[in-house]
């Protein structure tokens, strides 16, 4: 589980389990995500006022490389019982069915403790793979079926989306996750096609619900370089809410080296830039379709959460945290992952994290930036749309010979083409 303080969620602390912003407090929101040894259940996490989203990871599997159906690792939340795919392989059934513990926590974390929700897709572990638009686009019309609203059954139809097993109901109670997180660590093998499609129909999906009254969210985890071979070109595509950047497993742009080259940072001073790249990530995804993404500062939450040497303790957090907190884009503080961050005996990591952001907020040198920072992106002034992005009314139109869709986004198959398309905005057939 990853744990987040973040800013979409303007000041939510997101966390990692394995196994238009709300009115929040900025900067003041945690994530957290992980599969770490002697895991506790989810609603410990819930329960944590600290926390304020939460990602449930990984489907490290996709459907190409598990018979058809997502595969699913949540650790010790789960048995061994699967779901059986509609491919010829049954070897290859990863979609676990019996998690017990975990499935009416899902339901309840939402309802009862509001926390957000999201899936996290890919991971460390290799062996997925998209191979080309088509397979990203029947992926994420897989997981919106799946893990999204429960939508209606096509009579006589099998093959239907409403035929797919919805693994996170609870009985009677429909789970209905905020939104999936790209956690994509190995470089894709159709140039990225398919993370572009799986991203867009997602972002379709999203428009396409009556009302939308629900904040979905979709977000990435890059590693901290840039640009990051297997995630920015889709990020730069396709509009993200928010970016958990992975300020560890990369010493040269790691937190662990901003904190040793400036281990007596106050709040105010000019710090050292010892290589970290949040300011970097800020200029490359400006005039993007993610330009308005909120910047997550993702941290290793305990020594064996990350590769040696790249865990930073309690102090050189806050340190870090007040160094950032000026920035108009962050978000707030990701923490990997949830069982390292709570390892009992002493305050959790992604409690003093949450304690360092609100500190920050009270202090106003904090609050000012002692170097000029460009201006972030207007909301009022919307960036351009790429032949991949968004477009529509109040965005803009798509470039070339692309169409816009019926949800406001840029495309050329048929269903961007065909009925709805906005011809005010793109080419229509």
């Amino acid at each position: 589980m990853k744990i987040f303080a973040s800013n979409i969620l303007t000041g939510a602390l997101l966390a990692y389990f394995t196994g238009p912003s709300p009115p929040y407090l900025h900067g003041a929101n945690i994530h957290p995500q992980g599969q770490g040894p002697d895991q506790k259940d989810l609603m410990t996490y819930c329960r944590e006022p600290a926390i304020d989203v939460i990602v449930l990871s990984f489907v490290h599997l996709f459907p190409q490389q598990a018979n058809g159906l997502p595969g699913t690792n949540f650790g010790n939340q789960c048995g061994g019982s699967v779901y059986p795919g509609p491919g010829p392989n049954p070897s290859l059934d990863s979609l676990q069915a019996n998690c017990p513990r975990l499935v009416p926590q899902i339901e309840q974390c939402q309802r009862i403790f509001r926390k957000k929700m999201l899936l996290s897709l890919g991971g460390g572990v290799a062996g997925y793979q998209l191979t080309g638009a088509e397979a990203g686009r029947a992926f994420a019309d897989q997981l919106w079926a799946m893990f999204g609203p429960r939508l209606p059954a096509v009579d006589g139809d099998d093959d239907s989306a409403a035929a797919l097993p919805r693994p996170f109901d609870a009985g009677s109670r429909v789970v209905d996750l905020d939104g999936f997180d790209l956690d994509i660590e190995f470089p894709p093998v159709d140039g990225g096609q398919g993370y572009r499609a799986l991203a867009l129909r997602l972002r379709a999906h999203y428009a396409s619900v009556p009302g939308r009254r629900k904040i979905r969210l979709l977000t990435a985890s890059p590693q901290c370089v840039v640009p990051d071979s297997n995630l920015s070109d889709v990020v730069r595509a396709v509009r993200f809410d928010a970016l958990f950047i992975q300020f560890y497993n990369t010493i040269v742009c790691s937190a662990a080296r901003w904190a040793n080259e400036n281990p007596t940072y106050s709040p105010g001073d000019l710090a050292n830039p010892a290589g970290f790249t949040f300011d970097t990530w800020t200029e490359s995804i400006r005039g993007t379709a993610s330009s308005r993404a909120k910047l997550y500062l993702g941290l290793a939450g305990g020594p064996n959460a990350a590769n040696p040497g790249h865990y930073i303790d309690e102090n050189a957090s806050r340190r870090l945290i007040e160094a950032f907190f000026c920035r108009p884009n962050l978000g707030g503080v990701a923490v990997w992952e949830a069982t390292n961050a709570n390892p009992g005996g002493k305050k959790a990591y992604y409690t003093t994290a949450r304690e360092h952001l609100e500190r920050a907020n009270r202090d106003p040198r904090a609050r000012e930036c002692p170097i000029a920072l460009p201006p972030p992106a207007d909301d009022n002034d919307p960036p351009p749309a790429p032949a991949t992005g968004a477009c529509g009314s109040g965005v803009g139109s798509c470039a070339g010979s692309f169409c816009c869709s019926q949800y406001g986004y840029c495309g050329q198959e048929p269903e961007y083409c065909g009925v709805g398309c906005q011809r005010q905005f793109g080419t229509c057939t």
